[in-house]
């Protein structure tokens, strides 16, 4: 997916990209310290910490309306609000800017579920050019 660079703290520290018009606080792990303020990268977000205190069940019935989207709740954690649509090799779920392999295993797929991210992460993907 593309973002857009604004800021970074340096590697591995926090960075602010912008994805599909949604600011995201993010640990830089592509590299924004060689990056400029408006440049466009080619990133893969994924689960850096998730929060271990939550249980399966609390998740799936923490999301009745069916939300894609993730919500800043400070720093670079999120309220991850998503459909598990895939279960072949581990739960990935739809969050609506991102598919994001689940910090659990599930064996049900279409089901409506919400989690707290501890660290969204940021990595740099290589250009198929």
């Amino acid at each position: 997916m593309q973002a857009v660079f604004k800021q970074t703290e340096g590697d591995y520290l926090e960075a602010v990209i912008e994805v599909a018009g949604q600011s995201l606080t993010v640990m830089d792990e592509f590299g924004g310290d060689s990056l400029t303020y408006g440049e466009i990268i080619d990133i893969e977000l994924s689960i850096g910490i998730a929060c271990e205190q939550e249980d399966q069940n609390t998740m799936l019935a923490g999301n009745p309306e069916g939300l894609r989207q993730l919500q800043h709740i400070q720093g670079w954690s999120y309220r991850a609000f998503g459909t598990i649509t895939d279960i072949t090799q581990g739960a990935v779920i739809d969050v609506g800017l991102s598919r994001l392999e689940a910090p659990f295993d599930s064996n049900i797929s279409g089901e409506s579920i919400a989690f707290t991210i501890l660290r969204l992460d940021a990595r740099a993907v290589p250009s198929s050019d």
